[in-house]
């Protein structure tokens, strides 16, 4: 039942409470969380004598293997550059992606038909590791792809090798790179050459979910080729957490493993409708691919993982506060002000039916007139992401704050002081006075000159 009467201490305290919640259940890092020991297959003795086998028989062969196949595929990529053949470039880039997959026992099983488009297209897949670049460019052809800027061994195979046939870098905290990069991806596909795989969500998740996908990919005026990823973890763990793992270091774990067992799905090319926004381009490929490969599917932005962008934190923030006002604040009392637009009515209702499986959880606790917390994240995600692709909405809501804000203040410090209008507090008694002593510092100044 919802109290007749709520103030704002009772929204105060659900604040404290969500936010409590989040120490001990956050539920965002868990789309990141590696799988525990506990998860994986092997215990007892019989792990004791896996460790032998695969430390002192299965990686040495493994890795003679790898240093072998790199010599081979080092003369082929020489031979290639130096005739400046197209074909045998990308042959050799194809036996190199399936020299690395076989050093690591891979077990890949393929359903569907992969497809060499005549046409301007670019594949899209969710993201685990650097393993899926290779596991993808393993069957039938390979393919170019984009990526950050990084240090290290694999900074150098990406610049020095996978840059000659089409691969592009870029650093993202830079936007004018962004945006040349962005330009390049264009070129690319409009000129048909070696067919682009991008991961649009941006960042590794730990093949259990999928997280938001950047609309970059799907704003091209090409096909879009989707393909879903997913591994069997019960040997081992995919998932390359940057921030632990060195590229060197995840490719000596996944050597040492017993297999690698994954299972690729060559979805039919989608294109986008005449009627349809890059971003809802996205989101409609996302949920197919979180479908087909059993991921739980979340609008989380995964460039929230390391430094997110002060801009889009700011316009989280705003879309907390935003949910908050159209659907808590509406009942209270003693808030009057707040409007909340049919629009925007319509459009949340059509959103919560399109996502009627992610919003109800058993476990999860009621705030702000029992609004189930599952539910008041998802309308804050959803928020967010309308926010990020409708600056003008943004711009508008900014420019409605700030007037607002101005408007409360010189109202209340141009009324007398009574009962109704209480005293300026403290902090801007202070200000008033600083900015009196600056005046008389600089009259005092000229009367001196």
């Amino acid at each position: 039942m919802r109290s007749k009467k709520r103030t704002g201490l009772h929204d105060a305290i659900d604040f404290i409470r969500m936010g409590s919640r989040v120490l001990f259940k956050d539920d965002f890092t868990k789309c990141f969380k590696p799988i525990s020991p506990e998860e994986l297959n092997g215990s007892g003795i019989f792990y004791i004598f896996s460790i032998l086998i695969r430390y002192f028989l299965l990686l040495p062969c493994r890795i003679l293997w790898f240093i072998g196949g790199s010599g081979i595929f080092f003369i082929l990529f020489i031979r290639a550059v130096i005739k400046r053949d197209d074909t045998q470039m990308a042959n050799s880039f194809l036996f190199y992606s399936k020299v690395f997959v076989t050093s690591f026992g891979a077990k890949i099983k393929h359903h569907g038909i992969k497809r060499r488009l005549n046409v301007p297209h670019v594949f899209v897949a969710n993201h685990t590791s650097f393993l899926d670049f290779l596991v993808l460019s393993s069957h039938k052809f390979a393919h170019a792809s984009v990526a950050e800027a990084h240090g290290g061994l694999f900074g150098f195979l990406f610049k020095s090798i996978l840059t000659k046939n089409g691969s592009l870098l870029f650093k993202r905290s830079d936007k004018s790179d962004r945006n040349k990069v962005s330009a390049m991806i264009k070129e690319h596909v409009a000129k048909n050459k070696a067919s682009m795989l991008i991961f649009p969500e941006g960042t590794c998740v730990n093949n259990k979910y999928s997280v938001l996908y950047q609309k970059g990919a799907f704003d091209l005026d090409a096909v879009v080729c989707p393909v879903a990823i997913k591994y069997r973890k019960n040997l081992l763990d995919p998932y390359w957490n940057t921030s632990n793992h060195t590229f060197f270091v995840h490719l000596l774990y996944l050597m040492s493993r017993w297999k690698l067992d994954v299972d690729v799905y060559w979805m039919e090319p989608q294109r986008k409708r005449h009627d349809e926004a890059a971003c809802e381009f996205a989101l409609r490929v996302k949920k197919e691919i979180s479908s087909v490969a059993n991921l739980k599917d979340v609008i989380w932005n995964g460039y929230f993982k390391s430094a997110p962008v002060l801009k889009d934190r700011e316009l989280l923030k705003e879309a907390f506060i935003k949910v908050y006002n159209k659907h808590a604040t509406l009942e209270n009392e003693f808030i009057d002000s707040l409007t909340y637009l049919d629009g925007n009515k319509e459009r949340d209702r059509n959103w919560e039916n399109e996502n009627d499986e992610i919003i109800v959880h058993q476990d999860d606790e009621n705030y702000f007139y029992n609004f189930n917390y599952r539910r008041y994240l998802d309308h804050t995600l959803n928020e967010y992401l309308f926010l990020k692709n409708n600056p003008n909405e943004l711009e508008e809501w900014y420019k409605s704050k700030a007037r607002t804000f101005q408007t409360d203040q010189l109202l209340w410090l141009t009324q007398p002081i009574n009962d109704d209008n209480p005293t300026p507090c403290t902090c801007f008694k202070k200000c008033r006075k600083k900015e009196h002593r600056n005046q008389k510092k600089g009259f005092d100044k000229e009367e001196a000159n």
